[in-house]
Formats: C-alpha cells, sequence, structure tokens
C-alpha cells in the first residue's frame, strides 16, 4: 500500500486542475500526512479525503481503529473536515466539500448506515452550519457523524437537544452560543481521542466566545483501542460510543464576582451512563465510580471568566468494567 504516493498523485491532479478524491481508511492517512501538509495544505489544492474506518471499527482491529483523524486534521491549515450522521448527510458532505476548491475531508464509518432514504442528487449545504435534530431542555447532547443516532435514542429519554453538528472544522460557533445560553449542560458525544477532537474544537469555541465558565470531562481518556472477541461487545462499544468522550459543560457565563464553587454533578453523570447502556440493552455489573476533586474557594483573577473544577472516572476501573461487561455477552 502506497498512501504516501496516493496523496501526493492527487495533489498533482489538482495541480493540472483536476478535481481528485482519495478514498482511504483513517489510520491509513496517518502515513501520509507530511504529504497532506506539504503537497496538499500547503498550495491549498481541492483534493477531498473520503475517510473510511473512522471511529471503532471492531474486529478489524487497533490497527485500523480510526479514532484519531479529527485530532491530526483539525490543525492543518485550509482544511474543512465533515462528519456525516447517516448515508443521506454522507451524499451531502461529500457533494458540499467536492464543491470547494480547497482540502476537505469527510469521515464516516465502518459498516452500513441506519437506512434512511438517499436521494440521488448533488445538492449542497453550507460549510461550517450544524442542524438541530432534536429540541428538549436544560441538556444539548452536541453529536458528530456516527454519534448522533445514539445520541437521538440517549435524548428521548433524557428530553435532551440533539445538535448534529456536521462539520469539525469549520465548527458552527453561533449554534454553540446558543445552546450554551439556553442550556444547563452540554454533552459532546465523538469517536475520536479525547486530545484534540471535536470535543475540544466545542471547548475552544466556548472559551473564545466568553460563554465558558465551568468545565469537566469524565470517562476514558486516550488509549490504544483493542478488538474484543465477542462481535456483540464491539457493537456495544460502538453504540453507546461514550467510550471515547463525554464532556459536561456548565456553560452559562457567570461574573468572576458572583461565581460560586459548584460540585460536579454526579447524579447526571451516573444517570447518562446508566441510559447509554439501557438504550442497548446491556447493563454494567457496577457502576463506574466517580471520584470528586479537592474543591478549594478561587479568587477571582484578572480574566473574564476563568477558573476550573471538576471530577474525572478512574480510567483504568472503567476499562476493566467494560471488558467485564463485554465477557458476559459472549
Amino acid at each position: 500500500i502506497a498512501e504516501q504516493h496516493a496523496v501526493t498523485f492527487a495533489a498533482g491532479l489538482a495541480c493540472a486542475e483536476a478535481k481528485p478524491v482519495v478514498a482511504i481508511y483513517s489510520t491509513f492517512l496517518q502515513r501520509a500526512y507530511d504529504q497532506l501538509l506539504h503537497d496538499v495544505a500547503l498550495q491549498n489544492l481541492p483534493v477531498l479525503f473520503a475517510i473510511d474506518r473512522a471511529g471503532i471499527v471492531g474486529a478489524d482491529g487497533p490497527t485500523h481503529a480510526g479514532v484519531y483523524d479529527l485530532s491530526y486534521l483539525r490543525c492543518v491549515p485550509n482544511m474543512v473536515i465533515a462528519a456525516p450522521s447517516d448515508e443521506q448527510e454522507c451524499r451531502l458532505l461529500l457533494s458540499t466539500c467536492y464543491a470547494l476548491n480547497q482540502p476537505a475531508a469527510v469521515r464516516y464509518p465502518r459498516g452500513t448506515g441506519v437506512g434512511v432514504e438517499v436521494v440521488r442528487d448533488l445538492a449542497t449545504v453550507p460549510v461550517g452550519k450544524g442542524i438541530l435534530r432534536r429540541q428538549g431542555q436544560r441538556i444539548a447532547l452536541i453529536a458528530f457523524g456516527s454519534m448522533v443516532q445514539p445520541a437521538l435514542g440517549i435524548a428521548e429519554q433524557l428530553n435532551a437537544t440533539v445538535a448534529d453538528m456536521r462539520f469539525v472544522k469549520p465548527i458552527d460557533n453561533d449554534l454553540l452560543q446558543e445552546l450554551a445560553q439556553t442550556h444547563d449542560y452540554l454533552v459532546c458525544l465523538e469517536e475520536n481521542t479525547t486530545q484534540g477532537g471535536a470535543g475540544s474544537a466545542v471547548l475552544e469555541s466556548l472559551a473564545f466566545s466568553g460563554c465558558l465558565s465551568f468545565w469537566r470531562v469524565f470517562l476514558f481518556s486516550g488509549c490504544f483501542y483493542h478488538a474484543w472477541q465477542s462481535s456483540r461487545s464491539c457493537i456495544y462499544a460502538r453504540q453507546t460510543r461514550i467510550n471515547f468522550k463525554t464532556s459536561g459543560i456548565n456553560a452559562r457565563p457567570t461574573p468572576p464576582t458572583q461565581r460560586q464553587p459548584e460540585k460536579p454533578n454526579h447524579a447526571f453523570q451516573a444517570a447518562f451512563i446508566s441510559l447509554c447502556a439501557q438504550q442497548y440493552h446491556i447493563t454494567p455489573l457496577h457502576r463506574p465510580p466517580i471520584y470528586p476533586s479537592a474543591h478549594q474557594t478561587r479568587q477571582p483573577d484578572s480574566a473574564q471568566y476563568a477558573g476550573a473544577t471538576g471530577s474525572m472516572c478512574d480510567t483504568r476501573h472503567a476499562l476493566s468494567l467494560l471488558r467485564h461487561a463485554a465477557n458476559r455477552v459472549r
């Protein structure tokens, strides 16, 4: 396999006024990262990357897990990144990104779609704009790509809002600010490692807009994700998807002079974990313990809305628990 040659060849085609599409696995694009940066992005060439196997890949194994592409693509200049939630969205976003005169990537997961009807045209959508899939109260689930469908199922039980962001870069700052001002909690759902992914983009957007006064990240941090022998356990990991990142954000801005120390909402975290497990008919033996960090009263500093405190699950215990649950359904 010659990924480096494929990307450089595509750059050459683009220089000759062609519109190449590089169809490639997420994990294999890592091998051509230098060519993507220097041969495509540096020259701002219209190359479309159709990235397959984005997210959890089950039996394909850890070498094929596409859980890093959002992190390594977000920092690439001129790059547009889209994450479709179903077959029709995939067609729309592929058409949209193909029409751009710059590098773009559309990432989609392994396997079959959810079964929506596909309209066979070449319609496009506004770049960098998400859509609301469901209107709820208090809790907003900010979902990217294949996380949208699980989010809709959980939202029915939580009466939560669901936002299909469509684009990771550029991200819809206006939609995020609207959700932050009208909800008590924002929960980011993605299939990518914690560091540098879509949830990080949400945090950056809210911080730059002055909406972020308090944040916490819980559940699993970055590690290598191995395929389990049980296919059903792989489906469980894929469908719940809170394995990778779930960020609870109390996003309503509070002036520093009025802010009070706030304790983590353990009940909300535990309820969300439980609902995700029940949605796919697999109940863990034990609920992962939440370990609160020490809360100390902070004096307001010069930066407006500055300060952060939070809590985090014990990662090793959570991983052990998930593997234990997988063994039960073999």
